[in-house]
């Protein structure tokens, strides 16, 4: 249903953040469209688009500060006319959004074409490999908590080993959205862009949350179909 996706959408805190203002559902989809599908507009033009709830020209450009100032969306130079500024969302957003319109999907068909992860499965059993997903969850888990409490505020090699072991589980059980978070912040760290790295624990934090989610559904149709 629509109002359990918006809810899931609420539940990040960028989004969250464009849809405090009554207008921000709205431009929320427009800047997911003009990120997506590359469209040419800038501030003024977007302003002009929105068409519920709008508040004056003045407070929605301090708006568009407040959300540049907190990295939800960025400024880009148009290809086509280099003198235009173009309004994009931060990709991590994009990613999200996407994620929960078919997370599901997305899930069942990074796990069915893993040719390792079926390999696996009828070597060892589906079982077997099911508790394996289970550990690699509660370590992902641990991780992440060892994050947020600045574990590895002062030691970014052993960060990048830590996940550079993560992204290689994930990528062996068929988690690819999730490898792909891994691989955000792996980058993150090796470059030293410590401005990056909060969001890039927090992202991998929401994936993780909706994978464990869809690996939960994946074991009940297991259950039920046996």
């Amino acid at each position: 249903m629509f109002t359990q996706e918006y809810l899931k959408l609420l539940s990040i805190k960028k989004i969250r953040k464009i849809c405090s203002k009554p207008y921000g559902f709205e431009l929320l989809i427009l800047l997911y469209d003009f990120t997506k599908y590359e469209h040419e507009h800038g501030v003024e033009e977007t302003y002009e688009m929105i068409q519920n709830n709008i508040c004056k020209r003045k407070a929605f450009l301090s708006f568009i500060k407040d959300l540049e100032a907190e990295k939800i969306i960025v400024r880009s130079t148009s290809k086509v006319k280099k003198s235009r500024i173009l309004l994009r969302l931060n990709q991590d957003i994009v990613d999200e959004i996407d994620q929960v319109n078919g997370i599901n999907q997305i899930f069942k068909d990074s796990v069915a074409n893993n040719k390792v992860l079926m390999k696996l499965f009828k070597t060892y059993g589906r079982e077997k490999i099911l508790g394996m997903w289970w550990v690699f969850f509660e370590q992902l888990e641990h991780f992440i908590i060892q994050c947020e409490k600045g574990d590895f505020d002062e030691d970014y090699n052993t960060l990048v080993e830590d996940v550079h072991k993560l992204k290689a589980s994930s990528k062996i059980l068929g988690q690819d959205l999730l490898e792909k978070k891994l691989s955000q912040l792996e980058n993150n760290a090796k470059e030293d862009k410590v401005r990056y790295l909060a969001d890039s624990i927090e992202s991998l934090k929401n994936m993780a949350k909706y994978s464990e989610n869809m690996f939960e559904q994946h074991v009940s149709m297991i259950i039920k179909n046996n």
